[in-house]
């Protein structure tokens, strides 16, 4: 399957403080719905996120389907429990790092998981390639994986540990700065071949935490995107 491109489309919108929020982020999850509409799915892994908004359009898409949602904030996952109380048969919340997710992930998800959407806000990071490699070790034969990271303006300093610089990159710092996407798609069908899986990438698109509206030189309000660029890649699981 060729590798999708998503263009962010303009809107009359105002300032979106959260990257969850976005316009370009709903897309990116469109893009995970339709990659498995096609099936019933059993089971979808997801970080909540103070407004729920991932797992509330999953459970709208898919009603029958059984949402596990983790969230390492003991804040956020009390305001989680009170959003999705109406939906609560369907949607769990539970307080995990992610890094301590993955020692538990057989006994919660079992051989259901379908699709996972890894919502980090953050750069990579040795600890994150650990918890990512780990994962893909329990993950079904077809589950699709979308994950999102900061990926533009990381500096060689803070992922210098990491496989993905070390082998991928070969420590050589161009090829980091200017292939980020490619080289951190690669890692991670990288780790899961460490382990036998065979990970295929079907997507990816570039989303901003911010959006405002500014006036051009003609006096027109244009939606301009200013913040810290995310990058999101959507993976299938082939083996």
């Amino acid at each position: 399957m060729k590798t999708k491109t998503l263009h962010y489309k303009k809107q009359s919108i105002g300032v979106i403080n959260s990257t969850l929020d976005s316009c370009e982020k709903k897309e990116v999850r469109d893009m995970l719905v339709d990659s498995i509409k096609y099936k019933d799915p059993t089971c979808i892994l997801t970080f909540g996120g103070l407004n729920m908004w991932d797992a509330t359009l999953f459970f709208r898409k898919f009603p029958n389907c059984r949402i596990i949602s983790i969230e390492r904030d003991p804040a956020i996952l009390k305001a989680q429990k009170k959003r999705i109380k109406p939906i609560y048969n369907r949607v769990f919340t539970m307080h995990y790092e992610f890094s301590n997710f993955v020692d538990q992930a057989p006994h919660i998800l079992g051989n259901d998981l379908d699709l996972a959407f890894l919502d980090f806000n953050c750069v990579l990071s040795r600890k994150l390639e650990d918890g990512l490699e780990k994962f893909l070790t329990h993950v079904n034969k077809d589950a699709i994986i979308g994950l999102t990271l900061v990926a533009a303006r990381d500096s060689v300093a803070e992922i210098e540990d990491t496989y993905c610089f070390q082998e991928v990159c070969n420590c050589r710092e161009a090829i980091y700065r200017e292939n980020r996407s490619k080289v951190i798609a690669h890692t991670v069908k990288a780790l899961g071949k460490r382990n036998g899986r065979v990970v295929q990438q079907i997507g990816e698109t570039k989303c901003y935490q911010n959006r405002e509206r500014e006036k051009n030189e003609f006096g027109q309000e244009e939606v301009v995107r200013v913040g810290t660029p995310m990058m999101f890649w959507m993976f299938r699981v082939v083996k």
